[in-house]
């Protein structure tokens, strides 16, 4: 179950950036008095946002559609440097409780992974799994405790190191204001 949820987080990270970049030409046509149409099947959509966390879905063709949270991470000049992204994972123990993604830009260095700190907590490393053109995918599993962690949190500083800069760190952060209401509106529904 955790692969296709994986490459669902992988397929909506790598579209998001996309759709902000380009202009739709598939705009749904509006005609007063008409609802217009709803994403088709297999297309993302955002259906909201929790304080600074959009929620991502993706129309399925039958049941609840899957949805994970993102945030765009910008440096202080408000450029973008990174993307967040997470989703809810089935109830289970001896499992983390949420999975998902940083996508950091082409030439991080991958060896020295990335980490994320919650306000003072202790920072957490995160490997790096695979390239794309887009950016380089980190894998993000939160346990329990990390989840508390966020939840309570105001503030998660991701670090990168520059592959051309080794001796260089590279610090955003990504705010936790509306983490909890976006993590218990992605929520796989129990049963």
């Amino acid at each position: 179950m955790i692969k296709p949820i994986a490459v669902l987080a992988v397929l909506l990270a790598a579209t998001g950036g996309a759709q902000a970049q380009e202009a739709s030409t598939d705009a749904p046509v509006v005609i007063e008095g008409m609802a217009p149409e709803g994403p088709r099947v297999g297309q993302p959509y955002l259906a909201g946002t929790e304080g600074d966390w959009e929620i991502r879905c993706l129309r399925a063709a039958q049941g609840d559609d899957p949805c994970q949270m993102y945030q765009l991470l910008t440096d202080s000049q408000g450029n973008a440097v990174a993307e967040f992204t997470l989703f809810d994972l089935p109830d289970d123990p001896l499992q983390p409780v949420m999975g998902g993604s940083i996508t950091a830009p082409l030439e991080t260095l991958l060896t020295a992974q990335l980490s994320v700190q919650v306000d003072d907590n202790p920072a957490r490393s995160y490997p790096f799994s695979f390239c794309t053109q887009q950016g380089c995918i980190a894998t993000v599993a939160l346990t329990a405790e990390a989840m508390a962690e966020m939840r309570a949190g105001m503030v998660a500083t991701v670090t990168l190191i520059p592959a051309q800069a080794p001796n260089q760190q590279v610090r955003v952060t990504a705010s936790l204001i509306g983490f909890t209401a976006a993590s218990n509106r992605i929520a796989i529904p129990e049963g």
